[in-house]
C-alpha cells in the first residue's frame, strides 16, 4: 500500500522550492558598529560639531555622517584678568592687539567701542576658565577630532532653524539628508549639536538658528 504522506511531503517541498524562486530575498546587510575607542569617547555625550562629509544612497541603512567635534576655546583666568593695553591675545587662530580692557561681573571685554572692529568678550565659566565670544555672542571654536558617525535607526533631526518657533520640528534623519543633498543647510558648531547613544551611534542632531546661519 502506498503511503499518502510521502506524496504530501513531496508536494510541500516542491511548493516551498517554487516559492523561494518567486518571492524576493530579504537578506540583511551586516555592518560593523562604532569602534571601542569611538564609543568610549562619545557614548552618551553631546558635542558642538561641524559637518565635513556624508554618505547617503537613499537607504537609511547606508547613512553615515562625518563630523569634526568642536569645543570652545578656553583661556586661563590669570592671563585674561591681567590683560592690558599693548598686549596681544590669540583667538580663533588670529592675534588681536589689545587697545582697551573693561571688566564687568563675570566677563572681560577687549577693544570695546564703535571705533574697534575686533571686540572680544571673555566670559568666566564655572570651571574657572574664560571662553571667548564675538560681540554678537558667537563662540570661538576649536576643532577637536573628526568622527565618522554611524546613525542609529531611530535617530531624529531637530530643526530649530526658525528663531520664532517655540519648539524644534522633529523629523527622521532622512529629512536632513535630503536637505544636505540640495545644499539647503550648512552644519557648523554655531548651529549644530549632535548627541550619541550609549552604543556610540548618532541619535539626535539639533540644528538651531544662529546669527551666522
Amino acid at each position: 500500500m502506498k503511503n499518502p504522506w510521502k506524496k504530501r511531503a513531496a508536494a510541500l517541498l516542491l511548493c516551498a522550492a517554487l516559492t523561494a524562486l518567486v518571492l524576493p530575498s530579504f537578506a540583511q546587510t551586516v555592518r560593523p558598529g562604532p569602534s571601542a575607542l569611538v564609543r568610549q569617547m562619545v557614548a552618551g555625550k553631546t558635542f558642538p560639531a561641524r559637518l565635513v562629509g556624508y554618505t547617503w544612497s537613499g537607504d537609511a541603512a547606508d547613512m553615515s555622517l562625518t563630523f569634526t567635534l568642536c569645543e570652545a576655546e578656553t583661556f586661563s583666568a590669570e592671563q585674561i584678568d591681567a590683560l592690558q593695553n599693548g598686549d596681544t591675545v590669540t583667538v580663533g587662530g588670529f592675534p588681536y592687539e589689545v587697545y582697551t580692557v573693561s571688566t564687568e561681573e563675570g566677563q572681560v571685554v577687549v577693544n570695546s567701542g564703535l571705533e574697534y572692529t575686533d571686540t572680544l568678550v571673555f566670559r568666566l565659566q564655572d570651571s574657572g576658565v574664560y571662553t571667548a565670544f564675538t560681540e554678537t555672542d558667537v563662540p570661538y571654536w576649536r576643532d577637536s577630532v573628526a568622527v565618522e558617525c554611524l546613525v542609529s535607526p531611530d535617530a531624529v533631526f531637530l530643526d530649530w532653524g526658525d528663531p520664532d518657533a517655540e519648539l524644534p520640528l522633529t523629523s527622521p534623519m532622512e529629512a536632513l539628508m535630503d536637505r544636505l543633498m540640495d545644499d539647503a543647510i550648512l552644519l557648523t558648531p554655531d548651529n549644530t549639536e549632535i548627541t550619541f547613544d550609549e552604543e556610540g551611534r548618532l541619535s539626535v542632531l539639533l540644528y538651531r538658528y544662529s546669527p551666522t546661519n
